[in-house]
């Protein structure tokens, strides 16, 4: 594969992560929730099992969950991360970024118009002074962030 196709797939697997944050947080918390209140293996998935020759299917389900559940809280560990470590204005643009896949709006102006009242709030300027003309500061923000978030995801081993 070449470079550039690599480095958009990885970047385009690291922004699913911090877009959807919240979301997977909740989806790893519901699959535990499902794990210790999973019931036993029917007769069909006994058979499979055989078939398999492990012998275990509730062994197997629990290790497919482990390498799930494993693999998840390191995404999870390495986005609140990044979150914790960035500049707060680029804080408030993640946090931004993350609430619009939830809004109508398209992202940019939702986050331009958003990042200039959270802004004014923290710095008690008027939204009129923080507000940025420049919606290409935004792209490039957010590129940034997914880049930072790549470059610790790469020393993690997460992107393979």
């Amino acid at each position: 594969m070449y470079l550039d196709l690599e480095n958009q797939e990885e970047n385009r697997i690291v922004a699913g992560w911090l877009l959807y944050y919240y979301q997977r947080k909740k989806e790893l918390d519901e699959a535990k929730d499902n794990i210790l209140n999973s019931s036993p293996p029917t007769i069909k998935e006994v058979v499979i099992s055989k078939t398999l020759q492990t012998g275990d299917p509730t062994g197997d389900k629990a290790a497919q969950l482990l390498e799930f559940i494993q693999e998840t809280e390191k995404w999870l560990a390495l986005v609140a991360e990044v979150e914790q470590r960035l500049p707060w204005r680029m804080q408030i643009v993640l946090i931004l970024r993350q609430e619009a896949v939830y809004s109508s709006h398209r992202w940019v102006p939702y986050t331009q118009r958003r990042y200039a009242e959270e802004v004014a709030k923290k710095t008690g300027k008027d939204e009129s002074e923080t507000y940025i003309n420049r919606t290409e500061t935004f792209y490039e923000w957010w590129q940034r962030i997914i880049e930072y978030t790549a470059r610790l995801a790469c020393k993690r081993g997460l992107l393979k």
